[in-house]
């Protein structure tokens, strides 16, 4: 379905400019009635989660990135913070003990450049739990590593699941994540409603690490069942 999604640069100056081409499959360039240029990409109408992963701030409620597209989006996005941590008092979030982004360097306006990651070691995990309604759904995480120009010879690779349903689906692989992001795409169908598990498993020493998490689906009336009475 063409790109994921994204704002507009310089989003909030331009924000009527980019309601006019949501319904469009594609990055597109706009140009406001002063002739100032925007890049657009899509937010999809069925968008259900944006999850701008960025743990370092004390209060998550909202980051810039988040705060865009929920502005887009309205209430059918479940997630009603940036990011949280799952407990059994709410529906979503991370599950286990990520690091926070430590980097002053990275630009927190832009949601490819903050990141939780885990430790560096094989086998580790970085997992997002996620309440889903029955339906199909596209689940997509942005990735990159902040460490990759100053020592590229740490490769970090990644193994992606998806577990719903009482099956582990293999959702995605990255043998290494550099300095450019890069993301990975997964679709799938949930027959009940459920927690999803999405995770994240280093394949070396390097840690797993996400920027962002995004899940864009229709929900599906659940089938009855022709024995009940």
């Amino acid at each position: 379905a063409g790109t994921f999604f994204w704002y507009v640069s310089d989003y909030y100056p331009a924000d009527e400019i980019a309601l006019e081409v949501l319904a469009q499959d594609s990055t597109v360039t706009v140009q406001d009635t002063q002739g100032n240029e925007y890049t657009v990409e899509v937010v999809p109408e069925d968008l259900v989660y944006f999850i701008d992963s960025y743990s370092s701030q004390e209060d998550t409620a909202a980051t810039e990135p988040y705060s865009a597209v929920k502005a887009l989006v309205g209430d059918s996005l479940v997630n009603q913070a940036a990011d949280q941590k799952k407990t059994d008092s709410n529906t979503w979030g991370y599950t286990d003990a990520p690091n926070n982004k430590a980097l002053d360097s990275v630009d927190v306006t832009d949601k490819g450049q903050t990141f939780l990651y885990g430790d560096n070691k094989a086998g580790d995990t970085l997992s997002y739990q996620l309440y889903l309604e029955p339906g199909e759904y596209t689940i997509v995480s942005g990735h990159w590593d902040p460490w990759f120009a100053s020592s590229p010879n740490n490769t970090r690779g990644m193994d992606f699941t998806v577990t719903h349903d009482g099956k582990t689906e293999q959702a995605g692989s990255m043998q290494n994540v550099g300095s450019t992001e890069v993301e990975n795409e997964f679709t799938f169908t949930v027959e009940t409603a459920q927690t999803v598990t999405y995770t994240m498993t280093a394949l070396n020493g390097q840690a797993p690490m996400v920027s962002w998490v995004g899940v864009s689906g229709e929900e599906k009336a659940e089938t009855p069942d022709p024995t009940a009475t």
